[in-house]
């Protein structure tokens, strides 16, 4: 809504923002774990699919060259990575390294977008 709001006939549909909440509160809880990306049979590590999905998330907003909500992805990912802190405050001593890349990448590109940059 905030990267939106002066726009009245914007809409969005669907579940993804959700979606990719409960997938960054998953690399913060499991951050080494394996994930698949499907017709990629090679495991990535969640830190690192975190990384590029975020940078993708905000080519895709400044881009705007498609139909698919990018910021609706990036609040997702906010949203998953706050409620995560709030919920399991030990994800700040397990996950550090994680938790700082995640949290510096978010405030950087939230800052981008405010001003316009991105």
């Amino acid at each position: 809504y905030f990267f939106h709001k002066h726009e009245p006939y914007y809409s969005a549909i669907g579940a993804s923002g959700a979606v990719t909440g409960i997938l960054y509160a998953a690399i913060l809880l499991e951050p080494n774990m394996s994930l698949y990306i499907f017709f990629i049979p090679i495991p990535i590590p969640a830190y690192i699919f975190g990384i590029g999905y975020i940078l993708y998330t905000l080519y895709g907003i400044g881009a705007q060259n498609d139909n698919i909500g990018h910021s609706a992805h990036f609040g997702g990912a906010i949203g998953g990575v706050i409620l995560t802190l709030f919920y399991d405050f030990e994800v700040i001593n397990n996950s550090k390294l994680m938790l700082s890349i995640l949290c510096v990448t978010t405030l950087i590109a939230g800052f981008l977008l405010y001003i316009k940059r991105i």
